[in-house]
């Protein structure tokens, strides 16, 4: 949420140097490898500043390989990503097991294990998505809409002084 905001209110309306955002993306992951198990830092606040600074640098200056259309289509389900992957996966642990049953080996078992539930967790995101998601940000947008209105100071007309 503060990336966004800081994103929304200080860089979207100003054109910022593209070698600022580069400074951000190149110092988050400097930190990054500051504070691995063994790196010279161990502090959350820290991973939180770098992760802040990735995303802010990544908004002045997108990387193709990191902001293109396929993440940005995942980043716009990434909430529903988030709430269905933990019943998908217990759904789909009776399937599992068949799936390590197959005479092949591991890196095969388990890269079929995460098409099955990558593809399944996709599709199901899309689905609440499109049909509970942008119903409830549209009936949202209409709600603050509405609240302003009500705010909005009512002009009254002027009348003519009482002589």
């Amino acid at each position: 949420m503060i990336a966004s905001t800081l994103f929304l209110r200080f860089i979207e309306p100003r054109r910022l140097p593209k070698s600022l955002g580069l400074v951000l993306i190149v110092g988050a992951v400097t930190s990054y490898l500051a504070m691995l198990p063994n790196g010279l830092v161990r502090n959350d606040y820290l991973h939180a500043a770098a992760y802040l600074a990735l995303l802010l640098g990544f908004a002045i200056y997108p990387i193709r390989i990191f902001v293109n259309p396929v993440f940005c289509f995942l980043g716009a389900r990434s909430y529903s990503l988030y709430l269905l992957h933990p019943p998908l996966i217990v759904f789909l642990f009776p399937v599992y097991p068949r799936i390590y049953a197959l005479p092949v080996p591991d890196p095969v078992r388990f890269a079929l294990s995460a098409l099955l539930t990558l593809s399944l967790l996709i599709a199901a995101s899309s689905l609440t998505y499109r049909f509970v998601e942008q119903p409830g940000m549209r009936l949202g947008k209409r709600v603050l809409a509405a609240l302003a209105l009500r705010r909005a100071p009512v002009a009254v007309p002027a009348t003519d002084p009482v002589p």
